[in-house]
């Protein structure tokens, strides 16, 4: 996708895809039975992964819950965020997983990428 900008037009033959004359990217042409068959199967795994994300952001926030009602002082920070995407990632359970899931969002929309730890008090 670094090839190609917003709003440029793409034309796809059999399996390449050309770009301004040039074959940039090519994949598997697909009949409607393969697309729907690809299309249960994310459907089928979107449940879990989900389930997944919902339950470590419910543990995570119970058992920080004191941490971030108490309020949080904010850092300086050179990044702009005006009109860009931002995700925030909290190591906890499944974390790498959840990122595995997203990857292709975050390789596409390259948002600001948050990383946050919390660190146990002794």
């Amino acid at each position: 996708m670094d090839k190609v900008t917003e709003g440029d037009e793409l034309e796809i033959r059999e399996n390449v895809v050309w770009h301004k004359g040039k074959s940039i990217s090519q994949g598997n042409l697909l009949n409607l039975s393969q697309v729907k068959e690809h299309m249960e199967c994310s459907r089928s795994k979107m449940d879990r992964v989900l389930s997944r994300f919902i339950h470590n952001t419910l543990d995570y926030a119970r058992n920080e819950i004191d941490f971030v009602c108490g309020g949080l002082s904010m850092p300086e920070v050179a990044t702009e965020f005006k009109d860009r995407h931002t995700l925030i990632v909290v190591r906890g359970h499944n974390y790498k997983e959840d990122l595995i899931a997203i990857k292709s969002y975050i390789d596409e929309v390259k948002p600001v990428l948050i990383g946050w730890m919390v660190v146990p008090m002794p």
